[in-house]
């Protein structure tokens, strides 16, 4: 199946994870998830059925089973991933962990061994604690009321708490007695886990995703924020100051990470701009590009450089004998083996099909010409599976005054092709301008 669906989606949450998710009293999915799910219900125009259940871990079956077909607001883990295909990250918050204010734990998760951490059966970091902290012992809850319960009645030495979602909970439970003890190696990275039946619907949700407004993101947070208390609570004054302050912190802290992914995303972008998809070196344009600015800076230096120009022997007949894909394992190979060879201040483009360039800064003519030669031994040095030893010939050219990009490139094609027509693997230089 693809495209959109026509019948409701079927959705499970976690039925008592505030200000995440929850299902009130009257059978509604509420809290941070269910804001989104609006969202992404009018950015897919998709319908979602809301299924009910009394626990995470019934949440985690009934999807598993594929009696649900997705969980909107969940961490991805490798358990999970044998039934769930996963979105993008959509939402983060740090997770900490909670004490009773007389227990004082330093060095995170490391200060807990010999101790008991209480924690919600099915969480995604229960594989974590398992593999890194087997000497922590944990104690399996079904609710994060439970598991801040059992730490305020000292019951359990802490619990692991999302950042946003502490102070929200300990004021709907009342709770004064409990406060962040320290900060942990883990972060809530929250996705849609979409079950593996149903994953025509995950390029939906991720173009979704992305784009989402940071805008919406900040609103949620601050409509979920604690609200301030009536003068009959036990909340104390500067204890909600603390909930306000760590919501803010939180949007912030969202905000930076939205602009640092951003500019991931820009860098990524700019990097396939100019880099060729197949090989991984400087595409065409890049390498042209830095030709130029060569060219521009012996200009005003005086100073010089050398362009070197190969094409792979035979890649045609390696094409039509053993197939394309075949003919891209063989470019791949002689990118590594001329790369590896490089010096330093050496830039390797791909010109087009099997060419690729070699600019060579302050080299001479004659340097050049040992260079290209190291890296005509070093594409046959080593037998390429069933294609057996490839061979490569080479043009080198040295730059004049007067020379452009085009003068250049034209002097060291010539010399490629001398090269090829005299035998093939082998160094042609050439010295005059065309």
């Amino acid at each position: 199946m693809t495209g959109r669906p026509d019948a409701p989606i079927r959705i499970c949450v976690d039925p008592n994870w505030m200000p995440f998710e929850k299902i009130d009293e009257e059978g509604n999915h509420i809290g941070i998830s269910a804001d989104f799910m609006r969202y992404f219900s009018k950015a897919l125009d998709i319908e979602f059925q809301l299924v009910e259940t009394r626990s995470w871990q019934q949440s985690l079956d009934l999807t598993r089973d594929g009696r649900c077909q997705l969980l909107p607001f969940i961490n991805k883990t490798e358990e999970r991933g044998s039934y769930l295909n996963f979105s993008d990250v959509y939402f983060e918050s740090p997770v900490v962990l909670v004490t009773h204010e007389d227990r004082k734990i330093k060095g995170g998760f490391q200060g807990l061994n010999g101790k008991t951490l209480a924690v919600v059966k099915g969480y995604s970091y229960e594989s974590f604690l398992a593999k890194n902290y087997p000497d922590i012992t944990v104690v399996h809850v079904e609710s994060m009321d439970q598991a801040l319960t059992l730490v305020s009645e000292q019951k359990a030495d802490a619990t692991t708490a999302a950042l946003y979602m502490f102070p929200f909970q300990v004021q709907q439970l009342r709770i004064s007695d409990l406060h962040v003890a320290s900060a942990t190696e883990l972060a809530n990275e929250i996705r849609v886990g979409v079950n593996k039946d149903s994953s025509y619907l995950l390029p939906l949700f991720n173009r979704a995703i992305a784009e989402i407004p940071q805008q919406l993101k900040n609103e949620t947070i601050l409509k979920w924020t604690p609200k301030k208390p009536h003068a009959d609570d036990h909340f104390t004054t500067p204890l909600y100051f603390l909930l306000i302050i760590v919501a803010i912190i939180l949007a912030l802290w969202l905000t930076w990470k939205a602009n640092k992914q951003l500019r991931i995303h820009n860098r990524k972008l700019k990097k396939m701009a100019s880099t060729d998809a197949l090989t991984g070196v400087a595409n065409r344009s890049r390498i042209s590009l830095m030709i130029e600015r060569e060219i521009d800076n012996v200009r005003q230096t005086e100073g010089h450089f050398s362009v070197i120009m190969l094409d792979i022997d035979h890649f045609k007949k390696i094409n039509d004998n053993f197939g394309h894909d075949a003919g891209d394992k063989a470019l791949c190979f002689v990118t590594n083996q001329v790369a590896a060879s490089l010096r330093s201040t050496d830039i390797m483009g791909r010109w087009g099909g099997e060419e690729f360039v070699i600019l060579a800064p302050a080299t001479h003519l004659d340097q050049a010409v040992i260079l290209a030669n190291k890296l005509r031994n070093a594409v046959k040095a080593q037998q390429l599976d069933h294609l057996g030893v490839i061979t490569a010939s080479f043009g080198v050219t040295e730059y004049h005054p007067g020379d452009s990009e085009d003068t250049l490139m034209k002097r060291v094609d010539k010399a490629l092709y001398d090269a090829k027509a005299a035998g093939r693997d082998r160094v042609k230089a050439f010295c005059k301008k065309v």
